[in-house]
């Protein structure tokens, strides 16, 4: 599904590291809630990401909201369910 509209997918992917960087909350959940999604049709392009994705866990489950906190557990949560088991630590 990546390889037939790449250039598609990687302007919204670019489009959600810059939500999930908003000091709009909703901005923010609303970008976790597309990587949810994202987990599952694109893992394997999102794999190079594995330092941002991780900074972006670390600083939505540090986020003062607890909205933001519980959409960054869910994201971890759906990330861990899809990703390879070698690319979980």
């Amino acid at each position: 599904m990546f390889e037939e509209n790449e250039t598609i997918w990687q302007e919204l992917l670019s489009e959600v590291f810059v939500l999930v960087h908003s000091e709009n909350v909703l901005h923010v959940d609303a970008a976790l809630q597309i990587f949810n999604g994202l987990f599952q049709y694109i893992m394997d392009h999102l794999n190079k990401y594995k330092k941002e994705l991780n900074d972006i866990f670390v600083k939505t489950l540090a986020h003062t909201n607890l909205d933001i906190k519980l959409a960054a557990l869910r994201a971890v949560s759906c990330y861990l369910e899809t990703v390879e088991q070698k690319d979980t630590k």
